[in-house]
């Protein structure tokens, strides 16, 4: 069973704004922000019943939504998941 080590608080994301410079803020997972009851299905689940997520993601990664405090600009990065 794999992992995300950002979700579980174990590595931060440290990513510069692409304007800025600026780093960039981490909102969590992007599948929360799809249905009210998304934070609560199964992430696998999710990834696979989603297109959105299918198309950009694997089994194996978690796509975190990010945005710049400062300009506002925002985006989506890719966690490599990790077996535990």
């Amino acid at each position: 069973m794999s992992m995300c080590p950002t979700c579980n608080g174990m590595v931060s994301i440290h990513i510069p704004c692409p304007q800025c410079n600026t780093l960039m803020l981490d909102h969590g997972r992007i599948s929360d922000y799809y249905a009210p009851y998304s934070p609560y299905r199964e992430v696998d689940h999710i990834k696979m019943t989603e297109p959105a997520l299918e198309a950009t993601s694997s089994v194996s990664s978690c796509l975190h939504y990010i945005s710049c405090p400062h300009c506002s600009v925002e985006g989506t990065v890719s966690i490599e998941e990790v077996e535990n």
